[in-house]
């Protein structure tokens, strides 16, 4: 076997905008060529190293890998490895996903590999993670992160009227090449962001959170690729008030691209579903968004009723205390907290008292 050296020396191999070179610009640098690239995502980088170590030995003629101190984990943590393997072939892992480049080796070999990886590869729990849309040194990216799965009974921890919505976004979030949107909305503690949590982990989709600041801009070009490079996913817009606001008092184009990705000609195309959360009255809404076509759901989370309070109170062993109203999940499990008050601003909120 021939030694492998970089080849294109002249060529620069590290990009500007970057702090590590990409895949492209090292297979140039190594075989003089311009790849071809397949892509698959939700591959576990300690699995595939493994994999490739017990599969590939003898085969990998260097191995290039950037790592990251996590100071939470107290680890360092991969976020590119390239594996430069015989056959003029890399394979490039970075957080979200796995890329092969080729030039040479046949079609079918390469996805023959393709398929081996996932099955030998696929990142364990990966339904339990959730990507966060940031600006990083090449524009708007994505970055991994864990969610734990909420330890939640639909029967007892929301009103009767959630289980025929929830029936209703499981199955169509579970359609590929389906777009839509879900509007949920709500005052603070009724359990929006628990629930949605819950969705994430219920579901075998990738699902990113993308800021209110980001979707402002999802007219962009940035945004663009970002929804072009994640077709078939689900992306969740909390405190969306402003993206949702009627056209009527101004333009508002942001909003034009979100009605189009749920039911428009990006939307037939990419297949996105979006979630979106917020806190003002549905009246205000823009009247495009309730279109049927495109809106597949549209729920009020309300305080819990005062029966289910009750029931959810003795099921927390605070026998002590009994509700007169309706109460928001904060409250009920915030309400031994030292210094707690209830917000008496609240409309139709019930109270504890002291059982007797």
């Amino acid at each position: 076997m021939d030694e492998l050296t970089i080849q294109s020396k002249g060529f620069n191999l590290f990009s500007e905008f970057s702090t590590y070179f990409d895949g492209p610009r090292l297979f140039f640098a190594y075989f003089g060529k311009i790849p071809s690239i397949k892509v698959i995502d939700r591959i576990d980088e300690k699995r595939l190293g493994k994999w490739l170590e017990s599969e590939w030995k003898g085969k990998i003629l260097a191995r290039h890998s950037r790592q990251v101190y996590n100071r939470k984990e107290n680890n360092l943590k991969f976020t590119d490895s390239f594996f430069i393997l015989d056959n003029e072939l890399i394979i490039h892992q970075d957080a979200e996903r796995l890329i092969i480049l080729y030039h040479s080796c046949p079609e079918e070999t390469v996805i023959a590999l393709l398929m081996r990886i996932r099955r030998h590869a696929s990142r364990v729990g990966n339904r339990r993670e959730i990507f966060l849309v940031i600006n990083g040194q090449n524009g708007i990216e994505t970055t991994p992160l864990k969610l734990k799965k909420p330890s939640l009974n639909m029967a007892i921890h929301y009103n009767d009227d959630l289980v025929s919505v929830h029936d209703k976004v499981i199955r169509t979030m579970k359609k590929r090449g389906y777009s839509g949107l879900y509007l949920f909305h709500g005052i603070p503690g009724t359990g929006k962001s628990t629930y949605i949590r819950h969705l994430v982990c219920s579901i075998d989709k990738k699902v990113i959170f993308m800021p209110p600041g980001i979707a402002g801009q999802l007219d962009s070009a940035m945004i663009a690729k970002l929804l072009i490079d994640n077709e078939n996913t689900v992306f969740v817009i909390e405190d969306a008030e402003e993206l949702l606001h009627s056209r009527v008092a101004g333009k508002n184009s942001a909003l034009s691209m979100l009605l189009n990705l749920t039911d428009g000609l990006l939307g037939e195309a990419l297949g996105i579903q979006i979630i979106v959360t917020f806190n003002t009255n549905p009246a205000s809404l823009d009247k495009a968004l309730l279109r049927k076509g495109r809106l597949i759901a549209l729920y009020e989370f309300k305080p819990l009723a005062v029966e289910k309070t009750n029931i959810l109170l003795k099921k927390m062993l605070m026998t002590e205390c009994s509700a007169h109203g309706p109460m928001t999940l904060a409250d009920i499990f915030h309400a031994r907290d030292e210094g707690f008050q209830f917000n008496s601003s609240r409309n139709a909120i019930g109270f504890l008292a002291n059982a007797v």
